[in-house]
């Protein structure tokens, strides 16, 4: 395979998946049977797939659903257990490309508080060689916090605008239960999901927001972030938007003897840090 190019537009109550696999045929005509996975990941949810389309080089094919197929008998696939595959015959002309398009709408997995957006693909094992390149585009169209992206193997993140984060990855050699993740939440990345914020749970204290966590944060969450390091000593914010958020946040109080003076060590580098990622993008 030579490369798989992923979509994920992440909406409020579901996510669609557009997926671009490029296959290079170095030996003579072909004609084999392709089959998409739709599967159950750990705690029993299910992708849910709904509005499923497929193309070969950018003509709409015919496809059937099967429930079993011999492709789950002969591999562990671990945590993943498939439930149904999409399947149609491709023909692969000798010493030519060919590109597999599919396009569908699913549900969000549930990662304890967190949502989730799971992906398998470690089925391109079942392929000759490695795959050339896996490239990855998140598009955020909601409010949700990026929390974390989990890949079994290496990969680089980097920001494309203010709702679009980009992966990539070179030379992968998947196994057959690999998958991808990436999780989010409607709770800011400072609070705790079970106790809020409070002097014990307050996580900017605790410990140093790592710059791969900054960097799945748009530009208004960072600057939530930031200032939430103010408004947790009391802060009273000159910014009507800013004082009318954090208004809203049960544990605020404004303190009347406010001083940056008493921002903790782990503070100080977590603002640092909040504003270096603030000001690389600008």
């Amino acid at each position: 395979m030579v490369s798989e190019k992923i979509k994920i537009d992440i909406y409020n109550d579901y996510y669609e998946m557009d997926i671009e696999f490029t296959f290079y045929n170095f030996g003579d005509d072909i004609e084999l049977t392709v089959g998409f996975p739709e599967y159950t990941y750990g705690t029993g949810n299910v992708t849910n797939i709904r509005n499923f389309r497929t193309s070969i080089n950018n003509e709409n094919v015919n496809f059937e659903t099967a429930a079993n197929s011999n492709i789950s008998s002969r591999f562990d696939f671990g945590y993943i257990r498939i439930n149904s595959w999409y399947v149609k015959n491709v023909f692969f002309g000798s010493n030519k490309y060919t590109i597999s398009r599919v396009r569908y709408r699913a549900d969000y997995a549930n990662h304890g508080f967190s949502k989730a957006v799971v992906y398998l693909y470690g089925t391109g094992s079942t392929w000759r060689d490695n795959i050339d390149n896996i490239s990855i585009e998140i598009i955020n169209h909601t409010d949700y916090w990026l929390n974390s992206t989990f890949f079994n193997s290496e990969y680089t993140l980097s920001r494309k605008n203010n709702e679009t984060i980009e992966i990539h990855l070179n030379n992968v050699s998947p196994k057959i239960a690999d998958t991808f993740s990436i999780d989010f939440s409607n709770m800011p990345a400072f609070m705790d999901p079970l106790f809020g914020v409070s002097d014990y749970y307050w996580r900017l204290n605790r410990e140093i927001i790592p710059n791969s966590e900054l960097e799945l944060l748009n530009s208004q969450q960072l600057r939530i972030l930031r200032n939430s390091i103010y408004a947790y000593h009391g802060y009273e914010f000159r910014s009507a938007d800013l004082q009318n958020y954090f208004n809203s946040q049960g544990w605020y109080r404004i303190n009347r003897n406010f001083s940056e003076n008493s921002f903790s060590a782990n503070e100080r580098t977590n603002l640092d840090n909040i504003i270096r990622e603030e000001n690389r993008r600008n």
